[in-house]
């Protein structure tokens, strides 16, 4: 790796806030080149404190795998909020690069507006039929790499939701009880249309941390957790009216980096012998 290479990785790595607010500012053409060389989850580090509509133009920008690379190491959340932003074509080019389970829930959440619940939930919570014993129940979740802590879905034969199980529950009930005996049922569902504020207030989300979203044919499409609701609240309130001003130094940091990035951009233009090449894939093995 050249010295160059090194001493940029180093200032990003030792000063992540001030190179993001100095990146922002930067033409995106510009930055999708150095991107290129930087290792995707440093660059999800610089990307995520961005605007969304910044971080769209710069996945726009970028090659299709390196925006993928880059957005699976990025927040979920921060990452659909900025996809939703990119043009269609551009935006399928960039999910079609993803694995299948990431770009799923990207292609379901984008399909919302930024405002709605189906935005911010989780397109694919855990749910479980309502014929299944706790002991069944248990035996499967075992099996599932997943996170568990906002509790089951119990989904009936139309698609519906008809309770929901809360893992204290679920731990000390008995095996051969259904779980159709154990799941509460009292409880609001969320339009997955429905505008944030409006279910703000709901006095459901004292007693759960996260609340089951349905389509207009009252089908089980995910679930809104209260911390995305909060975040997104918070998000859709401030964002616009945020003021970000370059660090101390900027035009010093900045100047590094544009030089830096005038460099990469030079060196990715030039014609490349065979040994070039091997010295090239030798570094990129070493990172």
């Amino acid at each position: 790796m050249s010295e160059v290479t090194e001493l940029t990785l180093d200032f990003l790595k030792n000063h992540p806030h001030d190179a993001s607010l100095v990146l922002e500012s930067m033409p995106p053409d510009t930055c999708a080149v150095f991107f290129q060389t930087i290792p995707p989850a440093l660059a999800a580090g610089l990307i995520e404190p961005m605007p969304f509509d910044r971080a769209a133009r710069l996945f726009a920008a970028m090659r299709a795998s390196t925006a993928a690379a880059i957005i699976v190491k990025m927040n979920a959340d921060d990452a659909a909020a900025a996809l939703r932003l990119i043009a269609g074509s551009t935006r399928d080019r960039l999910l079609a690069e993803l694995p299948a389970n990431r770009k799923n829930t990207f292609r379901k959440q984008t399909q919302y507006p930024a405002d709605t619940v189906g935005a911010w939930m989780d397109a694919f919570p855990i749910e479980i039929g309502e014929t299944l014993s706790v002991g069944d129940t248990r035996r499967w979740l075992r099996q599932q790499e997943r996170d568990l802590e906002n509790g089951l879905f119990v989904i009936g034969a139309q698609g519906g939701v008809t309770g929901m199980i809360g893992l204290s529950q679920l731990a000390l009930a008995r095996n051969n009880l259904p779980v159709g005996k154990l799941m509460t049922t009292e409880f609001n569902c969320i339009q997955d249309r429905a505008d944030l504020q409006s279910v703000r207030d709901l006095d459901d989300w004292e007693r759960f941390d996260a609340l089951p979203v349905v389509n207009h044919n009252q089908q089980f499409v995910g679930a809104l957790t209260w911390r995305n609701l909060d975040k997104a609240l918070s998000i859709n309130g401030s964002g616009a009216n945020s003021v970000k001003v370059l660090p101390l130094f900027g035009d010093i940091f900045k100047g590094f980096l544009e030089g830096m990035i005038q460099v990469v951009d030079w060196l990715s233009n030039q014609p490349r012998t065979e040994k070039d090449a091997s010295r090239i894939d030798a570094a990129q093995e070493e990172r």
